[in-house]
């Protein structure tokens, strides 16, 4: 026995129907006219498997190549295979044994050109002898089948019927379907489409980095906007010129030292609008223009402007239920949060206010039901926990306004909570027409632990550590200190 070899044939190589298959064609070919010198008074048989099936009919093409017998397993000939223009080659019936669980050769069928399904149904054809066993693609190869199976044939041309053959059920639907499925067309369409992929994948996530920055920038998430918008800068030429101008609006209010200088900034607004003349971001920045200054019937006109050219626009709903909040027009303020909240849905700052003005319509449950929505969108929110607690206050519940103040407390005094940038923005907290902000950590800080020191004290508990100093001048400090203590008064006394 001489055992043939093709070399290594990779996957690539086995399923191109061009070019691939060749060169083993010709080493195998190159081989059997070698054994036919080396022993030109023998008579050679042959076992081939596999893609050595398909090498060795396609060597039986050249006419000096001549077989005593030969079997084929697993094979993956086609059926359309002309045995009749061979008869000549080969002195016996070829004898096929097929694995009626032999998924392979199917699957070679379907999916490339030139091979067929053969070790798993048979040639059917008169000059092939297809024998049928409960096998799967290499089950053949063990001594009791080759001593029981392959000898008998080979030393006198004896085919022994197997107990399968009798007995096999109808092949599954499965595998006959897969000889009619055009998958080898569906390969190469894919086949096809994975360069005009490659080359269009930075353009979809050009376009995705877009939709990102518009999402951002339409709920006033400034700082995420500009990331969106430069990754699409750098992901292609697509869309350069709406990222441009989406990193222009991200930017209006770009200061290095983070102050806010209405010249600049209304340069700015002025150069979009002489781009576009209706841009809905350039009156809502025209609204916010006017808001910082306290003229807030300007900018609620400016802000309806915007949400008039885009209905979609979220912050400014936002921003005009906060003017119109200022401007005492409470029920189109809750209108306005409402919309706000539904069109940037998971926007904690939205749900905050909104949150608020529930409260303060007195409608505590759903009030409630936002703040507990905020906080489970974002746990890492600050601002909620203290809204949270002057709720509970409001309602006489020091025991659960101390809870979320305690949480809120510890983490504000995490940096890296504290860092981020949802919890950069300035707090603002109210009572009557008085109304504080804390625009920096010392600030914020101070107000927290005054506000659980007098929790605490309300509910004769120990103060303990909550005593810490704030980190401000004493003016300052004081002034907090004072204003907790009336809100905690007036709260009390509301309730």
């Amino acid at each position: 026995m001489i055992p043939l070899r093709y070399g290594y044939f990779d996957l690539f190589r086995f399923l191109s129907p061009v070019f691939t298959r060749r060169r083993p064609v010709t080493r195998i070919l190159r081989e059997l006219r070698d054994i036919q010198r080396l022993y030109p008074q023998s008579q050679i048989s042959v076992i081939a498997h596999s893609f050595g099936t398909y090498a060795l009919c396609q060597a039986l093409a050249e006419t000096d190549i001549r077989l005593e017998r030969l079997v084929l397993c697993g094979s993956i000939v086609s059926q359309e295979f002309r045995w009749d223009k061979h008869a000549a080659q080969i002195n016996a019936r070829v004898l096929n044994d097929c694995g009626t669980h032999d998924i392979w050769p199917v699957l070679a069928s379907a999916v490339t050109w030139g091979y067929g399904p053969t070790g798993t149904f048979g040639f059917g054809t008169a000059r092939v002898r297809d024998r049928f066993h409960k096998f799967t693609h290499s089950a053949y190869f063990n001594a009791p089948f080759v001593t029981d199976n392959w000898v008998p044939y080979i030393r006198d041309g004896t085919i022994h019927s197997t107990e399968w053959e009798r007995q096999r059920p109808t092949p599954p639907w499965w595998q006959s379907l897969l000889t009619v499925l055009p998958l080898r067309w569906v390969i190469v369409l894919l086949l096809l489409a994975l360069p005009l992929g490659i080359l269009t994948w930075p353009e979809y996530r050009a376009g995705q980095a877009l939709n990102d920055g518009l999402r951002h920038l339409n709920a006033g998430a400034y700082a995420q906007a500009r990331r969106a918008y430069q990754q699409a800068l750098a992901q292609s030429w697509f869309g350069r010129r709406a990222a441009r101008l989406g990193l222009e609006k991200a930017n209006v209010y770009d200061a290095p030292d983070g102050e806010f200088r209405p010249h600049e900034v209304k340069q700015r607004i002025n150069h979009i609008l002489a781009q576009h003349p209706d841009d809905p971001h350039a009156y809502l920045f025209l609204g916010d223009w006017h808001a910082i200054q306290d003229d807030y019937t300007t900018a609620s006109t400016y802000y309806e402007k915007a949400i008039a050219c885009d209905p979609k626009l979220a912050q400014g709903y936002f921003h005009l239920g906060v003017v119109y909040d200022k401007l005492g027009k409470v029920e189109q303020s809750l209108a306005m949060y409402e919309r706000a909240a539904t069109l940037a849905d998971g926007h904690q700052p939205y749900l905050n206010n909104l949150a608020y003005q529930y409260s303060q319509h007195q409608d505590y449950g759903k009030a409630l039901a936002t703040y507990e929505r905020a906080l489970r969108l974002d746990g890492q929110f600050l601002l909620t926990y203290f809204e949270l607690a002057n709720y509970f206050l409001v309602r006489g519940q020091p025991q659960q306004a101390l809870r979320y103040l305690e949480k809120g407390v510890t983490l504000l005094d995490d940096p890296k909570v504290a860092a981020l940038e949802k919890n950069q923005g300035a707090w603002y907290f109210r009572h009557g027409t008085d109304l504080l902000q804390l625009d920096t950590l010392p600030r914020k800080q101070c107000y927290a632990y005054h506000s659980l020191t007098a929790v605490q004290r309300l509910l004769q508990r120990t103060v303990g550590e909550a005593q810490r100093p704030c980190s401000l001048d004493s003016v300052d400090a004081h002034d907090i200190q004072e204003w907790v203590e009336a809100e905690n008064r007036s709260m009390r006394n509301f309730h």
